[in-house]
């Protein structure tokens, strides 16, 4: 097998889903695409920077769409987020990174006023990861009673922020 940031990008989101993040190592990862560990180390100096490429990866239509309003995008943001297990907590751990915090904010950001874009949209952000965090978290405890998870309590907050983003640009 070729390996490459793409393959191993792609590994670390299949490893995601089926182990979620506290078990998504680096030893895991280079076992699963049957390559010793350096040669994941190789692509990626660190297991942060493995992190934010696979949220990049997670995130990649959500970077690129041509969104049609902030209700919109934020709502983009969660569904991509909601796609994998774990994901708005690999979210939060990349966020870390100022390239792709600044980029996830630029999106959401995209269609608002430019004085209140950069404050609403990080509000946003931290609102959709934290929100989506204990949707995750509250699902894998009771994925038993819980068919999905809801969206009522997101789409409640949302409201709130873009009733308030609204009523502040007059």
């Amino acid at each position: 097998m070729q390996l490459s940031k793409d393959t191993i990008v792609k590994a670390s989101l299949e490893l995601l889903d089926v182990f979620g993040l506290a078990d998504m190592t680096m030893r895991r990862l280079s076992n699963h695409l049957e390559v010793a560990p350096a040669a994941i180390y190789w692509h990626f100096k660190n297991k942060q920077v493995l992190i934010e490429a696979t949220a990049r990866g997670m995130l990649e239509k959500f970077l690129t769409a041509n969104h049609t309003d902030f209700a919109c995008a934020c709502r983009h943001l969660r569904r991509s987020l909601l796609l994998y297990r774990d994901g708005a907590e690999l979210l939060s751990a990349a966020l870390l990174s100022t390239s792709l915090r600044e980029d996830i904010i630029r999106v959401l950001g995209a269609d608002l006023a430019p004085a209140l874009r950069h404050d609403a949209a990080t509000t946003a952000l931290h609102f959709i990861v934290g929100v989506t965090v204990y949707d995750q978290l509250e699902y894998q405890l009771h994925a038993d009673v819980f068919g999905s998870v809801s969206d009522d309590t997101f789409d409640r907050g949302l409201d709130l922020l873009t009733t308030g983003i609204q009523h502040i640009s007059g």
